[in-house]
């Protein structure tokens, strides 16, 4: 029984407890232990009790495997928990961002300029509809990803501004240029007449926001105001010269005056002076 215990302690730690079982149930039977070891000799070990005790050993590994399967399975379930959980925190965030994104685009479309974002590859991020009205020609291509420099060679390639004609690179290189280092607002006509002002600034993560105003109505007035100054300056021009030959005149008039008055006062004396 002894060796019998020892057996079954070792195969527990090792695992093959049920293997041994397998090979001692092909013996006839325990004999022949070393009497002076004062243990008894161990006869009848019937092959009922090598089956019985392979039942127990069943039974344990089966609650053996049962504990693994159920630790397996709560590890399982907590995998799962977390991955709904992980799942669960991305369509919130999703679904923050997309809130956020429609808050800013119900923001730029509410302000009464024009407004274009690009990132840090002079790629449009976002913009409001009244950019793209300003650009009615080139509308289409104006969509999230376009290039700066493509929406601006596709705009002088079908309406190019009057200051651009006839020199089209030149004029392209030097937008450029005023986008890529903004130093201010400056104004621009574009091809279909109308006149905007641009105030562009870059960003810190090297991206350029941009503003756009229409500024035609105010351009006309000036202009108008222009055309008056002009008119009045010329008018001024043609009254001064007026008044200088208004002058002249009467400076004539006073020396035809004087001659006159002296010939009549020459006259009078000369009759006075008769016999």
């Amino acid at each position: 029984l002894t060796i019998l215990g020892t057996f079954i302690a070792h195969h527990l730690e090792t695992g093959t407890l049920l293997a041994g079982i397998d090979v001692i149930k092909h013996l006839p039977l325990i004999s022949e232990l070393e009497p002076e070891a004062g243990i008894v000799l161990v006869t009848g070990l019937t092959l009922s009790l090598l089956h019985a005790l392979h039942d127990i050993l069943e039974m344990a590994r089966e609650t053996r495997l049962f504990r693994v399967a159920t630790q397996r399975q709560n590890e399982l379930e907590a995998a799962r928990d977390e991955q709904t959980e992980s799942a669960e925190l991305h369509q919130r965030t999703a679904r923050d961002l997309a809130r956020a994104r429609d808050q800013l685009q119900q923001a730029i479309e509410a302000i009464s300029e024009g407004f274009a974002l690009f990132d840090e590859n002079d790629r449009l991020v976002l913009c409001n509809k009244r950019f793209r009205n300003m650009h009615p020609n080139t509308r289409h291509l104006i969509q999230p990803g376009v290039t700066f420099e493509k929406i601006l060679r596709s705009g002088l390639a079908l309406t190019p501004p009057p200051d651009a004609i006839g020199r089209e690179d030149k004029w392209l290189s030097e937008r450029l240029e005023q986008h890529r280092n903004p130093s201010g607002p400056y104004e621009m006509q574009l091809g279909d007449g109308r006149w905007i002002q641009i105030s562009e600034k870059r960003t810190r993560d090297g991206g350029c926001v941009g503003v756009r105003t229409d500024i035609t109505h105010r351009k006309a007035v000036e202009e108008e105001l222009q055309k008056r100054v002009i008119e009045m300056e010329d008018t001024q021009s043609r009254l001064e010269c007026q008044s200088t030959e208004l002058t002249s005149l009467a400076e004539d008039l006073a020396t035809a005056r004087d001659a006159a008055e002296k010939a009549n006062q020459t006259k009078s004396d000369f009759r006075h002076h008769e016999p």
